[in-house]
């Protein structure tokens, strides 16, 4: 029989149990490439919901953490270099990345027959202080 304990106690909410970033298949944290962060729900102090993926075998694993945790697989080079989204700033080099101007492009929704253009997409270029740059979408 498996008990399960209200969320709630005398004192409070419980605090999230935080698991270890781990492949259970290879048996290591080495290959692993976070998802997503996401602010736990209730917050908690120190603690994320993260997802994430083993390179090495495709397991996909999500629970809590840590901040710690998730920030040692996110500061490792050796995962190449990528952007995280997170509270809606773009994050590279472990620093919010810096915005320019949209741009307009040829890309655009769809012709209809006989009309003009439904609407273009346009482009928000992205910054680092590292020398980094991307464009990301984003509807005019």
């Amino acid at each position: 029989m498996t008990i399960f304990a209200p969320p709630h106690g005398p004192a409070g909410p419980r605090p999230p149990l935080v698991q270890r970033l781990w492949c259970t298949t290879c048996g290591t944290d080495v290959y692993l490439m976070i998802e997503t962060v996401e602010p736990l729900s209730p917050l908690a102090p120190d603690a994320v919901d993260v997802s994430y993926t083993c390179i090495e075998c495709d397991g996909f694993y999500a629970h809590a953490t840590s901040v710690p945790r998730a920030a040692a697989i996110l500061n490792r080079r050796q995962s190449g270099p990528g952007i995280l989204e997170f509270g809606g700033e773009y994050i590279h080099c472990g620093e919010a990345m810096e915005s320019g101007n949209p741009k307009q492009r040829t890309i655009y929704a769809g012709v209809p027959t006989g009309g003009a253009p439904k609407g273009y997409l346009g482009t928000k270029t992205l910054h680092c202080r590292c020398g980094f740059q991307t464009e990301i979408p984003h509807w005019n």
